[in-house]
């Protein structure tokens, strides 16, 4: 595929020595269910209609952000301003202590909790916050659409998002949209991979 190669790319040395995964949408979302887990299960009338739910009925909706304004901006404004370390620990004990349950766009599989510490210490809390405030301001809209791959660098404790297109691909609007919120707090490329000659 074209994001394997472009793995292959960001792997050697001389183009950053990056490590880095095929996730899209899938790392957010499972950062934004543990960090606003508590928020999601707040006691909001009618959000919860049955045990089974993963999320409230209200997610998809602007009346989520409006239901639990001061707690979300509160979280917000706690990731912007986290000190190095607190972003990892925070992490790290919500993945312990709710490993197993079922809420929304959390693959229990998919990410090792020491893992995820990493990431979010190379991401940032500001970056975090942009992109969980979105999420939690506009789910339904916000909630596909983002770079194909997530890049990290544990010895320089960065990270990069990239969008990879074929010979034939372009941007969706959604797509767009997503750049362009994300080049305020990350580094964002569009790779682009053209045929060789030989094909």
């Amino acid at each position: 595929s074209v994001e394997a190669l472009a793995l292959q790319h960001y792997e050697k040395e001389e183009n950053g020595a990056w490590t880095g995964i095929h996730c899209e949408n899938g790392l957010f979302h499972m950062l934004f269910g543990l960090f606003m887990c508590d928020i999601l299960f707040l006691d909001v009338p009618h959000a919860f209609q049955t045990l089974y739910q993963d999320a409230p009925l209200d997610l998809p909706s602007r009346q989520f952000y409006q239901n639990r304004r001061a707690a979300i901006e509160s979280r917000l404004e706690w990731m912007r301003n986290a000190a190095r370390g607190e972003l990892s620990r925070e992490i790290q004990q919500t993945y312990e202590r709710l490993r197993g349950t079922r809420i929304r766009g959390i693959r229990w599989d998919r990410w090792e909790e020491e893992k995820l510490g990493t990431v979010c210490e190379c991401i940032g809390g500001k970056a975090l916050a942009k992109v969980c405030e979105c999420f939690a301001k506009g789910y339904r809209g916000w909630s596909g659409g983002l770079p194909d791959l997530f890049l990290w660098s544990e010895d320089r404790m960065e990270c990069k998002l990239v969008e990879v297109k074929g010979p034939n691909d372009r941007l969706s609007n959604q797509q767009k949209a997503w750049l362009m919120e994300l080049a305020e707090v990350f580094v964002v490329e569009v790779l682009k991979v053209k045929k060789s000659i030989d094909e």
